[in-house]
């Protein structure tokens, strides 16, 4: 890092800001970096020593436990830094940092102005009551660095574009406190990314959409082609379309969005097209119903034509449907929590080679005029794998608004749906049936709940000719195996095999009782 790139503002988050007309930053080893110009007091003390001036900060504020984040002048100069050891020669050692971006535009507020400023010269760009030609004017100025928003509240009058064929911008927040509101009347996203642009992230800040005062609108709106695009630590809220939206149709990849909080009206996130190893991880999307919010008439997340997509580790609720997959293949759900949604809690529709593992469905079907089910498969969808999955209802656990025994179905297969794997799963409580299914080639097999195979014995008592045994399957049997564990003295039969029971039938009646073995499998 050279040293001329260093602006003059050094602040430790959340402790301290201090000035320093030279700080120097290096790496003394690969990844052990050492920042002067700080002096070390007695401890537990920590003392800054800037143009003559002294502040001091706890050095308990940062064990080397802690990540601390290091600005200079808004830039980010090490991201979830642990500080390692704090030297007596004004040297503060950190390792594990992240370098990120350096910062090219800081905005601010000042009064009911909005100001940006050049992130180095400090030379004010723009300042205007109006915010988001502010912001805008701090994205136009760059094509590639940060853009770094302070904490304050910034009403957005018009959407913030991102211009095509932009590279490697980053929007940047301060955190939740850096809000951007919706103004009245705006009938539009908030944020708009042009096609073709590449490595764009947003991250660090609070969006509302101020529902009541708009009709339509997207928190973040993707135009085609867009590629390793980065979306977190974002809480998007009250918008009256979509959180994140891509509705094209040349596609776009390499997509991340992680540890997001998405509210919206239709659906949380909504992607056509997305291919590429786009990832959804560690993300909270629904609305809060129990404080009054509606459900999303959509999906919490809503893919279609997707090619290689990964969900993980992702809670998705109070929406039409948790999760609604069409037209796809090879996705991944993992550690996902569908739950309280209107009807299913995870729907495919044609799709194929998608794998759902650990995933925890229950108390969907709150609209009970639905057919309900923690997973539902439509249409032709076909080789696909649920495994290792909870889906039941959740008796006792919700209270009004919620419904707690609604879920009908644990994974119901219809249409025209084959050759899927529905195999170690818990399926317990669900109010009609725990597992349904049409494949003649699906496999259900070693689930919790739905017992598809099943062994005993059986006797035929001397004098008589059958005996009716209960195979406790979860329907009726396609295959039954019997063995005499003696010489019956006839020949034997199996008769009348329905979804509770059978009969083993000899064709004369034995002198002496006849034990039989039994194995029966759906």
């Amino acid at each position: 890092m050279d040293r001329e790139d260093l602006a003059p503002k050094f602040v430790f988050k959340g402790a301290v800001t201090v000035t320093d007309s030279n700080p120097v930053v290096e790496e003394v080893q690969p990844g052990v970096f050492k920042v002067y110009s700080i002096e070390v007091q007695p401890s537990p003390m920590v003392k800054v020593v800037v143009a003559g001036e002294t502040a001091t900060c706890l050095l308990e504020s940062y064990p080397s436990t802690v990540p601390v984040d290091i600005y200079l002048f808004g830039r980010l100069v090490f991201e979830a830094a642990t500080v390692t050891d704090v030297g007596t020669s004004k040297t503060v050692y950190v390792s594990q940092a992240f370098v990120p971006l350096p910062t090219s535009v800081v905005v601010y507020l000042d009064g009911s102005n909005a100001v940006a400023v050049d992130g180095k010269t400090g030379q004010v760009i723009k300042r205007s009551t109006d915010h988001a030609e502010v912001i805008q004017a701090a994205i136009d100025e760059y094509v590639y660095g940060r853009v770094f928003i302070r904490t304050a509240s910034y009403e957005i009058s018009s959407t913030i574009t991102i211009p095509p064929g932009t590279n490697g911008l980053e929007l940047v927040g301060e955190g939740f406190g850096t809000h951007l509101f919706l103004a009245d009347s705006v009938d539009a996203s908030m944020i708009s990314i042009g096609a073709n642009s590449t490595r764009v992230r947003i991250a660090d800040l609070r969006m509302s959409g101020n529902s009541a005062n708009n009709t339509v609108g997207h928190a973040i709106k993707l135009e085609d082609n867009l590629d390793q695009c980065t979306f977190e630590r974002l809480f998007i809220s009250d918008f009256p379309s979509r959180g994140i939206s891509y509705a094209g149709t040349a596609g776009v990849g390499n997509i991340v969005i992680r540890r997001c909080v998405i509210r919206a009206l239709d659906a949380g996130i909504y992607l056509n097209y997305p291919h590429s190893t786009t990832t959804i991880d560690n993300c909270t999307i629904g609305n809060a119903v129990s404080d009054g919010e509606p459900y999303m008439t959509d999906a919490a997340v809503h893919l279609m034509n997707a090619r290689e997509i990964c969900i993980s580790n992702t809670s998705v609720f109070c929406a039409r449907y948790g999760i609604n997959l069409e037209y796809s293949k090879n996705v991944k759900l993992v550690n996902v929590f569908p739950h309280v949604n209107k009807e299913a809690g995870i729907r495919l529709y044609d799709t194929e080679h998608c794998v759902l593992v650990n995933v925890v469905a229950y108390a969907n079907g709150q609209d009970t005029a639905t057919t309900s089910a923690g997973i539902l498969l439509g249409g032709t969808s076909r080789y696909n794998v649920i495994r290792c999955c909870q889906l039941l209802n959740a008796l006792g656990w919700f209270s009004t608004p919620f419904l707690d025994d609604c879920q009908k179905y644990g994974v119901l297969e219809g249409g025209t749906s084959d050759y899927n794997v529905i195999e170690g799963n818990v399926v317990i409580g669900n109010q009609v049936k725990q597992i349904d299914y049409v494949g003649i080639n699906t496999v259900v097999r070693h689930n919790i709940g739905y017992v598809t195979e099943n062994s005993g014995t059986a006797t035929i008592t001397a004098g008589t000719t059958s005996v009716t045994v209960s195979h406790g399957l979860a329907t009726t049997p396609s295959k039954v195996l019997v063995t005499p564990l003696s010489d019956p003295g006839a020949y034997w039969y199996v008769a009348n095999i329905t979804s509770t029971s059978f009969d083993i039938v000899l064709s004369a009646a034995p002198a002496a009782d006849v034990q039989f073995a039994w194995y029966a499998e759906v």
